[in-house]
């Protein structure tokens, strides 16, 4: 049975990441009618996260959070998961870090000036940039960088095909409406392949930054909350992207044959292509979705997939309306059959293809 660790790419799948810290609850009153939770105002969310965790977690008879009982639980959760086995890819997963203050790691590369491919770098939205020489080791020894990073909150990091000393790192949180979210200050870089960071100043006024993607010539796209940037001079300036998708853009994907694909949230997904963009259609939903994720494969550059995170659903779980795929480069697209997709998708949401299939 392969692993991620013995072959270094991931299945077609979606991670559904549960984070024990995240609780959802729809708003009280009788005026809601089943609105999803992140529309509710944020602090509005916060206090009653809070607050529906309490419920959802006390002894009644203590009034207290039986916090011994953990383990338990955990057990019972478990045994409920082994017994949809069944429903489940073959696919085993073993945790590599970075531990605890580490934080939340939404960023993730291999470094390329490594040839063995052990060097990993990882970003944290809450526990800034680390870096493991041997992600392959047992146990597996992270460093962290740079404790002193005027924004530790680090949603992507890339680094450039045409120049690997070239890499960068942004700030910001996705604005999901997650109580742990962190506002950005820019993209970082680095020049020396990871010795040393600098904020690019032009970017300043970035507080979301949501992907990174450097296509072969070196050019930097960035997925924002207020649209995609571009710059063409290693991340000196962004000036304006005529005709590029506004709002939050939540993914950018580059295909094998370098056109440039984005997914924005609740607006479907647009495409680069010889410098003028595109709306993709083919039988891609139109409504009743919101994030939405795209994987391309590598060796193909006409199979994509884009998953869609459902809105329609009135318990708040948010989960994945749809994966699609195609395989003429986004004329068509299909629904895949996968096993269950989970929920909550519109925080704990990824997609990737394996380059061997």
């Amino acid at each position: 049975m392969k692993t991620w660790i013995q072959h270094r790419s991931l299945q077609v799948a979606i991670l559904l990441l549960l984070p024990a810290a995240l609780v959802f609850i729809r708003p009280g009153g009788g005026t809601d009618h089943g609105a999803p939770f992140k529309k509710m105002p944020k602090l509005q969310r916060v206090q009653g996260r809070f607050a529906q965790e309490f419920l959802m977690t006390h002894d009644p008879r203590t009034n207290t959070v039986p916090r011994e009982r953990l383990m338990y639980a955990l057990e019972v959760a478990e045994a409920k998961r082994a017994q949809r086995a069944g429903d489940a890819l073959p696919i085993y997963w073993e945790e590599r870090g970075p531990n605890n203050v580490g934080g939340r790691t939404r960023g993730l590369i291999i470094d390329a000036n490594d040839p063995s491919a052990r060097t990993v770098w990882a970003g944290g939205v809450a526990g800034g940039l680390w870096r493991t020489n041997d992600i392959d080791a047992t146990p597996v020894s992270w460093t962290n960088i740079n404790d002193f990073f005027d924004n530790l909150a680090i949603s992507t990091i890339a680094q450039d095909p045409s120049n690997p000393n070239f890499m960068y790192f942004g700030t910001g949180e996705n604005g999901f409406g997650n109580a742990d979210a962190v506002r950005g200050l820019g993209i970082w870089r680095s020049i020396d392949g990871g010795a040393n960071w600098a904020q690019l100043p032009s970017t300043l006024g970035f507080t979301i930054v949501n992907k990174i993607v450097i296509d072969n010539a070196g050019v930097l796209y960035a997925g924002t909350n207020t649209g995609i940037r571009r710059s063409m001079d290693n991340g000196i300036t962004w000036p304006a992207f005529p005709g590029a998708p506004v709002g939050n853009i939540q993914d950018l994907e580059i295909a094998a044959n370098g056109d440039l694909y984005a997914a924005g949230n609740g607006n479907g997904v647009f495409r680069f292509q010889g410098g003028m963009w595109t709306t993709v259609g083919g039988g891609l939903p139109t409504t009743g979705f919101g994030r939405v994720e795209i994987a391309c494969a590598p060796g193909n550059a006409n199979v994509l997939y884009a998953a869609f995170e459902d809105v329609t659903q009135t318990d708040n779980t948010n989960p994945c309306l749809t994966i699609m795929q195609t395989t003429n480069g986004g004329t068509n697209w299909t629904p895949c059959t996968v096993p269950g997709l989970g929920v909550f998708c519109w925080y704990a949401f990824i997609m990737a293809v394996d380059p061997n299939d």
